[in-house]
Formats: C-alpha cells, sequence, structure tokens
C-alpha cells in the first residue's frame, strides 16, 4: 500500500493562527500567562507523517504484486483460461482474485498467543463455460508464496448451501453477460418499427436513447427459465440519463447460453402490455391510442449539477470556505506496509476487498481489544414503483464492487491535512492500483466533548476525532463511509448517499402511490437503501453476553408514601440467551439499551464491562417482506439488528454471487440464525442502517449528503469506572475567586500561541479519472470500463 497527503508547492498562503483573547476576559490574568498567550508568531508545524512499526504483520492485507501473479500464472497453468475481454459464455476466465483472510480461530492465536502466523492464501472466482453447463466457481488457493504445496481447492466452507459453485442459468453481471445483454437489447430494438414507434412516441431518435435491463435477472425454478426487464433513457451530456426515462419498457427472455435463441416477450407502453413490436405499431396506428406527455429534451438544463453560471454570487462566497489546519502537526500515526494505525490510544488495522472496500481488525483501545473486525457486508437499493423496470429493481452493490471505484477528491472528499491511502484489487484478468482510495484524517468536531459550568469555575473539553473515510461511486449514487474514533473510546459508523435518483416516468393514473412527481414527466420513484455491518465485538476478551435494558412504565407504591401510586418508570435487565430467527428491533420511543457485555469481567462496581450499540439517524430495516427480487438472498435486512455465535465458517451475510440466486444464493443469512446460545459466547452484531428514500424536488438534480444519512455507535457502558477521556490535555479548566476577583486558566500544557501557517493547494495530478476506472453500475453505458 502505498500513501500521499496529496499536497503540492505550487500555491502557499501565508497565514496567522490568532490568539483566544482569554486575557480580556478578566484584568488577573497574571503577567506570565499573558506573555505565553501573547507571545510572537513562528512557523507552524507541517502535517508529516508520523512513521510507527505495527505490533504484528497485517494477516488481512490485500495481495502484492508478486502473489497475484503467481496466483494467476498457477489458474493459467491448471485450466484453459480466455482473457475476458475475448471470451464468450462458452469460454473459461477470471473475474477475481483477493485475499482470503484468515479465520478468527487462527487469527487469535497468532495475536493473543505468540503462535505461527496463519497460512497466507487467495480467493478467486472463475467461471467455467467449457462443459455443458456453464458455472462460476470460487476456489482457495494457498498456501503463497506458491510452491509445490500450493493447492487449488473448491471454496464451500463460507456458504450456507455448501456449495463452491453458482450455475449460470442463475447469472452474475459480469462484463461478458452485460455485454451480451446490451447487444441484445440494442438489436432488438433497433428495428425499422421501434426506431419509427420510438420517434413517434418519445419525439427522438434510437441514437438519442440508451437502454439497459435493470437488476436482477430472474430465474425461476419451476419453469428453468430467465427473463429480466428494461428500459431506455434520454442521453444527456452530463451522465444524468437516470432522471430522463422515456416510459418505455421491455421484458425479455435470456434463458440459456445460445444468445441465438434469446427473445424479446412484451413491450409495456402506458401500462398495456403489447407481444410484439407489430403489435405495439398497429395500436398506436388507432385512433384511441393514449399518449403519454414527451420530455422536453430542448431543456435539459434542471439535470446539469455543474454551477449554475447564470445566479448571482451569494454575500461573501467569493471567499474560500474555512479550511482545517493542524497548526503543532499530525497527531496520529500509522505503518504504511502494514496498514495500521494508532491516535489517542486507539489502534486498528485496515484491509481492502473489491466486493465492500474498506474492512477494519484488531481495533483497541487503551491496549485492550474493543472490536475483531469491523466491515461492510451488503448494500442494497430495493424499488417500489408502478413502472415494471423499477418494480422489478433490486440492486446488490457488492456485485458491482464497493471497493472497485473513483480516487477521491483531494481537498473536497477530505480536508487538506487528510492522507490518502492507495489500494490494489485484480478483477477481470487485470491488477488495478488506485490512488486516494481512501483517506484518514483529525478533525475538530463542532461541538466540546464535555462541558460544564459551576459557581466559581467552567471547564471545555475539546472534541478531535480521527476519521477514515472512502466514497464508492456506485452506478447514479455516490456512498460516502466514515469510521469516527472519539477520545472516550465511542466508534460511530455512518454513511451518507448523493447522486442522482433512479427516477421512473409520471403516469398521472398510476404513478402517485409509488412517488411524488418531482418534474415534468419525472417520478421519484420510492426506494430503500439498506446497509449491513458485521460488528465482531470482543468485550474484556471472546466470552460474551448479550443484554438489554428495557424501559417500562409502571406504577408503583413506595412505603414512604403508603397509600400513594406513583405512575413512574422502571429498568429491568433482560439477557438474550440464544439466536433469535426474526432479529431485534429497535425499542418503540428509544426505550431501551442493547448491549454486548462480558461475561468474565466487572468494573469496580460490580457491573459487567460492555458496549452498547446505539442506533443513530437510519435505523431502518427493509418494508417489503415478500419480495419476487430476493425472496431468500438478503434475509439480513428484515430487522434492525441479529446476533449470532461467531463461528469461521459464518464469515459474512451475503456475497456477490447472491445478486441472481434468488431461491438458492450461496449465503442465505437465515442459515445463521439456529438457537444457538449465545451466553458467555464470542458474539457478532450484524447491523443494519439504511434509508427509506422519498424523492423530492430537492433530490434534484442530485441527492444531498446531508439529509440522506444513517449511522450507529458502539460505545464504552460500564467498560471502565468513568468516562475515559480526562486524561486528554485538549480542555480548559476556568476559575474565579470571587473574594480576590481573580482569575485562574489551567490549559494542561497546550497554548494558544500564534503562528504563521502555509496552506498548500491539493495536487490534483494525481485524481484518477481515465483508462482503467470503474464507475461500476454505470447508468449511460451499463459495465463500461473506462
Amino acid at each position: 500500500m502505498k500513501f500521499g497527503n496529496l499536497l503540492s508547492f505550487i500555491t502557499l498562503v501565508s497565514l496567522a493562527i490568532a490568539v483566544p483573547d482569554f486575557y480580556d476576559k478578566r484584568e488577573a490574568v497574571s503577567t506570565k500567562e499573558a506573555a505565553l498567550l501573547r507571545r510572537g508568531a513562528s512557523q507552524c508545524k507541517t502535517n508529516e507523517n508520523v512513521n510507527i512499526e505495527a505490533p504484528k504483520p497485517n494477516i488481512w492485507d490485500s495481495l502484492s504484486i508478486d502473489e497475484l501473479n503467481q496466483v494467476v500464472d498457477l489458474l493459467n497453468e491448471t485450466y484453459n483460461l480466455t482473457e475476458i475481454m475475448d471470451a464468450d459464455f462458452y469460454s473459461n476466465y477470471v473475474l477475481t482474485i483477493e485475499t482470503l483472510r484468515p479465520n478468527k480461530s487462527d487469527a487469535l492465536v497468532f495475536l493473543d498467543e505468540d503462535g505461527d502466523i496463519p497460512d497466507r492464501n487467495a480467493k478467486t472466482l472463475v467461471y467455467f463455460g467449457e462443459g455443458e453447463e456453464g458455472y462460476f466457481q470460487e476456489l482457495k488457493v494457498g498456501p503463497l508464496p506458491v510452491s509445490e504445496n500450493t493447492t487449488i481447492e473448491p471454496l464451500s466452507f463460507y456458504n450456507t448451501n455448501n456449495k463452491s459453485t453458482l450455475p449460470f442459468k442463475y447469472g452474475f453481471g459480469d462484463s461478458v453477460l452485460n455485454t451480451a445483454k446490451n447487444q441484445f437489447i440494442t438489436d432488438n430494438l433497433n428495428t425499422t418499427i421501434l426506431r419509427d414507434v420510438i420517434v413517434d412516441l418519445i419525439g427522438v431518435t434510437f441514437e438519442e436513447i440508451t437502454c439497459w435491463a435493470t437488476d436482477p435477472q430472474i430465474f425461476d425454478p419451476a419453469t428453468e427459465t430467465t427473463v429480466a426487464y428494461g428500459t431506455c433513457y434520454i442521453l444527456t451530456p452530463n451522465d444524468a440519463e437516470d432522471l430522463v426515462p422515456i416510459g418505455f419498457f421491455y421484458k425479455f427472455d435470456m434463458t440459456g447460453r445460445d444468445v441465438s435463441q434469446w427473445k424479446m416477450l412484451e413491450f409495456i407502453y402506458n401500462n398495456k402490455v403489447y407481444t410484439s413490436e407489430e403489435e405495439l405499431y398497429e395500436a398506436t396506428q388507432k385512433d384511441d391510442f393514449v399518449r403519454l406527455p414527451k420530455i422536453n429534451v430542448d431543456d435539459l438544463s434542471w439535470t446539469v449539477i455543474q454551477r449554475n453560471s447564470s445566479s448571482p454570487v451569494r454575500h461573501l462566497d467569493d471567499r474560500r470556505a474555512p479550511q482545517l489546519v493542524e497548526t503543532q502537526g499530525r497527531r496520529w500515526a500509522f505503518d504504511a506496509d502494514e496498514e495500521y494505525f494508532t491516535w489517542m490510544d486507539w489502534g486498528f488495522y485496515t484491509a481492502w476487498s473489491r466486493d465492500t472496500g474498506i474492512s477494519f481488525f484488531d481495533i483497541t483501545f487503551k491496549g485492550e481489544r474493543i472490536i475483531y473486525e469491523l466491515s461492510l457486508q451488503e448494500l442494497i437499493a430495493e424499488y417500489g414503483s408502478d413502472d415494471p423496470n423499477n418494480q422489478n429493481t433490486f440492486y446488490s452493490d457488492i456485485s458491482y464492487g464497493v471497493g472497485n471505484r473513483f480516487s477521491m477528491v483531494p481537498g473536497y472528499d477530505c480536508p487538506t491535512t487528510a492522507e490518502y491511502f492507495t489500494t490494489d484489487y485484480y478483477e477481470n484478468n487485470h491488477h488495478y492500483n488506485r490512488s486516494l482510495s481512501y483517506c484518514v484524517f483529525e478533525n475538530m468536531e463542532d461541538y466540546p466533548l464535555l462541558r460544564h459550568t459551576g459557581g466559581t469555575y467552567s471547564t471545555v473539553t475539546q472534541n478531535p476525532t480521527l476519521n477514515v473515510r472512502f466514497v464508492a461511486t456506485i452506478g447514479n449514487y455516490d456512498y460516502n463511509f466514515l469510521y469516527k474514533f472519539f477520545l472516550d473510546g465511542t466508534l460511530e459508523v455512518s454513511v451518507r448517499a448523493a447522486g442522482y435518483i433512479q427516477a421512473g416516468y409520471w403516469n398521472d393514473q398510476t404513478s402517485s402511490d409509488f412517488g411524488l412527481k418531482v418534474h415534468d414527466v419525472l417520478s421519484g420513484s420510492f426506494h430503500d437503501h439498506m446497509l449491513n455491518y458485521k460488528v465482531d465485538l470482543d468485550i474484556a476478551g471472546t466470552k460474551n453476553r448479550a443484554t438489554q435494558y428495557v424501559m417500562k412504565n409502571v406504577d408503583v407504591e413506595y412505603p414512604w408514601a403508603p397509600g400513594v401510586v406513583y405512575n413512574t418508570k422502571k429498568i429491568a435487565r433482560e439477557v438474550i440467551e440464544k439466536e433469535d430467527f426474526n432479529g431485534i428491533n429497535w425499542p418503540e420511543n428509544g426505550q431501551g439499551l442493547l448491549l454486548i457485555e462480558s461475561a468474565e469481567e466487572t468494573n469496580s462496581f460490580g457491573n459487567p464491562r460492555a458496549y452498547n450499540i446505539m442506533p443513530g439517524g437510519g435505523a431502518v430495516h427493509r418494508i417489503v417482506k415478500n419480495s419476487r427480487l430476493a425472496p431468500e438472498t438478503e434475509n439480513w435486512a428484515r430487522s434492525n439488528l441479529f446476533l449470532t455465535k461467531q463461528k469461521d465458517s459464518e464469515l459474512r451475510s451475503s456475497t456477490a454471487l447472491n445478486s441472481n440466486a434468488l431461491y438458492d444464493p450461496p449465503v442465505n443469512f437465515n442459515a445463521f440464525l439456529d438457537d444457538e446460545s449465545l451466553d458467555g459466547e464470542d458474539i457478532v452484531a450484524w447491523v443494519n442502517v439504511g434509508l427509506h428514500h422519498l424523492p423530492n424536488s430537492n433530490d434534484l438534480p442530485n441527492t444531498i449528503y446531508s439529509t440522506a444519512h444513517a449511522s450507529f455507535m458502539l460505545t464504552p457502558f460500564n467498560y471502565f469506572d468513568s468516562e475515559n477521556s480526562r486524561d486528554t490535555t485538549q480542555q480548559v479548566y476556568y476559575e474565579y475567586d470571587a473574594d480576590t476577583k481573580e482569575s485562574t486558566w489551567e490549559f494542561y500544557g497546550n497554548d494558544w500561541s500564534s503562528c504563521d501557517l502555509e496552506i498548500q493547494e491539493p495536487n490534483f495530478d494525481d485524481f484518477t479519472y481515465g483508462e482503467e476506472t470503474r464507475i461500476n453500475k454505470k447508468t449511460t453505458n451499463a459495465y463500461e470500463i473506462y
């Protein structure tokens, strides 16, 4: 892994950091203290890297280029492989290669008992098309480096269906399949009859629209057939096609590997189904045929997200917005080779995946492991609509890849003080090395961590946090993932969504039940975003217990007030004895707490040491109960949270191969929930956050991060004997003696000396946009590799 703070030395701006005017507030500030506060300006320290050595090697890290090359060579020696750009459904080709992360049982022996380092293995996904039935297969390759002891084995250990293969008939949206689908759609819509129909109904030529199929493709196990739905959009110069659907839909049969046997089944317009293009054309020639309003293609300026140059500049907006500075140098450290980070008694390792982006391992606070693994598992979008395209849309975003995306924009996605890190992944016969993949920076929150004013004193503790962020552009949406570490041992996980909504065509007769009219012929189709995180907490070890404090309204008669009934509230502690198939939903009115406790250790007051899993904004779960599009694939989204006993085999709640395997997915989360005891066990929390998104005119041209936000927090609960930020020096204690009229200020070794700071212009040259950049679920030209 490489890193860079992406600051050039082209533009330097001198800035004097001013001193707060403490000494003017009370006359009795000492001469010595006033001199300290006012002392002359000097050069501020820069944000130079603070390098450390990780306590152990990163056993979860991405494969090196040498390891990847060895695996690729071995696969080529073993199988008759074709380059994916030259492949078809009857070829063999490699889709992905990445680290097969070690089982937790092996990792803990290495981390805690000074055992041997776990074997290094690769996980690869290969499509085999040379046989009678094509199939995708996950394979384990190891140990690495490749030697005479290295083997290639089917990898089914982590799949609940105990299969390493996925039949072609279920489908997986790789570039070979999507190229075939796009070509089929083009060939079957670009006909003489339909070209005339499109001009008639839409008012544009075929060359002015783009068409694609939505996901998932739908395999019916009863008939062994596969169908898909699609629609078309007006081409725009700014990739805003999702905002201009044309209201024309189609359904096609894509059963089997022989594309010549695929066929269009239906054309749908104004909620009417036509079984052939001839039937549709003939209907348009009848006097009673109803044409829907056309999109005004001459004015699409409302889809543009660049600044409106015709608007006046807001008052004072010609000035640069405030910037984050580090006046005395960087306060966090890292080992670049091992991707290990420390900050204010926190420590953790990071790892990267094509499917899910960043993961965290061995998160410690004050020398104790709090979390073994914190990682995104899945990100879905599920639509409700009156049109056949959006109603048949259910996106599994890890299938497109959360971790194979654009670079971040320095100075805009993260502050100028941030360090940016490069990641590696292997996809479609190519090794990708992406700069500016994620950033790390210390921030000062806009509220104190603690404050109080008493009769003669006032104290305030500042609230610096360490932040790890990455952004994933998945088609029309840009997801902003943030992990925030606090001084007291609290960790916040959040996600924000921006981008173009996937709009529907507004039909006056049927659309109002499924969304709002947000433009002339545009429906803001109602949809859910749901995300699942794996949180493997280890509270004072792996022997843990899950409990709830339930807050109840009760009537109580106290011995000190006989005959008087008080309506009040009580708490009741309840142990969650075993896994619950129905999961856990957050209590109404917030009347409860969920804790993961140590089953063996208490604090000094007899309370089990614990962490509280706290819902933030977006504490929601799926609305749909019996989806035709995900009957068994995303069962983790049924409730707010699930608790399971940790098992090495229950590695992930979903997988990219789940996306089209509707009835027999490789990983069915329901299989995790088999009533096993949780008392005194190693417990994993599968935490869900999301958004019920009802788009409105404020989502045009783009949804904005400030409102599309979801989060949860992990915070100490009796873990220590007291709140644990009291050792920080980032606080002030002011005391006033009413008798002597004297004031004293205690800054705990910190001072507000002024200094000259050079604000450096970000180096935009390192931003990756060009060849080999993927937008994943690309809407203007699906699955295109730039």
